[in-house]
């Protein structure tokens, strides 16, 4: 996905607590740091969550995962409360994360235990050989208006 919607500081936030419960908190097995400007839904069915996430790396169909993610019982009438805007913000912050994790992104993001002084950490590492000056485009993200 191209480009990033305008958003402010707070929606940035906001959206990445989101994307992260959604996307890398499952993939991972714990929850990564999170701005909490807004407490976000708890998530209890990291299972069904990381079972959706696996079967996107098979078959990289960016809308039926975004779909699974935030439809349905089990995600409740949260996502629906959020409106069309922000649920387009959030449609593209959960695109982004999704790309990482197909195999041509040229990375892989996993868990890690490097250092002593954290309970859980996460790595990125490259899965192919990058030129100088050549750009992680997966890792690009977005920044907020000020």
């Amino acid at each position: 996905m191209d480009g990033c919607t305008r958003m402010s500081v707070k929606e940035l936030c906001e959206t990445d607590d989101l994307a992260t419960s959604l996307v890398l908190d499952p993939l991972l097995g714990f929850s990564t740091h999170k701005m909490n400007i807004s407490p976000p839904p708890e998530v209890r069915r990291w299972g069904n969550l990381k079972e959706t996430l696996l079967r996107f790396q098979r078959t990289h169909d960016f809308d039926a995962t975004f779909e699974a993610l935030t439809v349905g019982e089990l995600a409740g009438d949260y996502f629906n409360a959020l409106g069309s805007h922000r649920q387009e913000l959030l449609r593209q912050h959960v695109y982004r994360y999704l790309s990482a994790f197909l195999l041509d992104s040229g990375i892989r993001i996993e868990s890690c235990d490097r250092y002593s002084s954290e309970t859980n950490g996460a790595k990125i590492t490259s899965t192919r050989h990058w030129f100088v000056g050549e750009r992680v485009e997966v890792l690009l993200g977005c920044i907020a208006e000020l």
